[in-house]
């Protein structure tokens, strides 16, 4: 059955050209699991791959990557207790791969990252069916420190506030009386 890789990634700053790792991937789907079966099959492998790679090239850079969160899914082929297990044994499978890879790129370097495993079985179907139910997506939580909005940008938009100059908050109708 046909593997597919989801990437969703944030803007990418002017100027800057893309690559695998330029910016931090927030999850990666792979699909297309055996039916009632958690091994990882060999089209994951490039994915499980560059998910390490990349992890490991962010780690030292300003918004460095120290969790990993891994969600196991199934059909609805089979009882719920059996999905929710099979669904675990998937996410636990595919953290085993990337803990591997990682190791096998900087030893030990698996040991500075948080891997959180868990399984939602069947109870988030996802379009398609089948193979695109038998899956495990991995998530990389992202940390925003620092927004900065120029007047300049072309896509800043004025936000009304409730909150007078004292940065009290004021109801509708509501005036700061001068002190």
């Amino acid at each position: 059955s046909a593997v597919r890789a989801e990437t969703f990634a944030e803007a990418m700053p002017s100027g800057r050209t893309a690559s695998p790792c330029d910016i931090a991937r927030t999850s990666e789907t792979l699909s297309g699991f055996a039916v009632d079966s958690p091994a990882i099959q060999a089209a994951h492998r490039p994915i499980v791959n560059r998910l390490a790679d990349c992890i490991l090239a962010l780690r030292g850079g300003s918004r460095p990557i120290r969790e990993v969160e891994i969600v196991g899914f199934t059909d609805t082929s089979g009882p719920t207790a059996h999905n929710q297990a099979l669904g675990q044994r998937r996410a636990d499978a595919v953290r085993d791969a990337l803990v591997a890879a990682l190791n096998t790129r900087s030893a030990g370097s698996a040991a500075a990252f948080i891997f959180r495993t868990r399984s939602v079985g069947e109870t988030q179907q996802a379009s398609g069916g089948g193979a695109a139910n038998r899956r495990v997506e991995v998530f990389v939580p992202i940390t925003v420190t620092d927004i900065v909005v120029h007047s300049s940008d072309t896509d800043t938009h004025e936000i009304a506030s409730n909150l007078g100059p004292e940065r009290i908050e004021l109801g509708q109708g509501e005036r700061l009386a001068a002190l």
